[in-house]
C-alpha cells in the first residue's frame, strides 16, 4: 500500500472521535505498529490536529469535514488530461538523477 493512501486510511479512521491505540490500527491495516507511529507523526505534521501519545492512544481532536466532491464523468476526463499534460510538461524536471532518457 502506498504511503498517501495509507495517511488516508489512518485519517479516516480517526474520524470517528473516538481514541484509538497504534496497535489497534497497525492491527486494522495490517501494518506494521513502527509504520503506524510514523505515518501518524505525517499526519501531526502537516497540521492534521492528532493528539495522543505512543502507548497510550490517539484521537483527532478537530475533526475536519469536507462535503463530498460532485463531478460528472466528462469533468473527470477533463482532470485526468490536465493531469497528463501537467506530468508531460515536468517530466524532464523529475527525471531521477542518473536515468537516461
Amino acid at each position: 500500500m502506498r504511503r498517501a493512501d495509507r495517511l488516508f486510511d489512518i485519517n479516516q479512521v480517526f474520524r470517528d472521535g473516538k481514541l484509538h491505540t497504534g496497535e489497534q490500527i497497525a492491527d486494522r491495516m495490517e501494518i506494521s505498529l513502527r509504520t503506524i507511529y510514523r505515518d501518524i507523526e505525517k499526519l501531526a505534521g502537516a497540521g492534521v490536529s492528532i493528539v495522543g501519545e505512543r502507548g497510550v492512544g490517539y484521537i483527532m481532536s478537530d475533526p475536519v469535514f469536507l462535503p463530498p466532491l460532485n463531478i460528472t464523468q466528462s469533468e473527470l476526463e477533463v482532470l485526468e488530461l490536465g493531469l497528463a499534460l501537467v506530468a508531460a510538461s515536468f517530466e524532464h524536471k523529475m527525471r531521477p538523477v542518473g536515468s537516461v532518457a
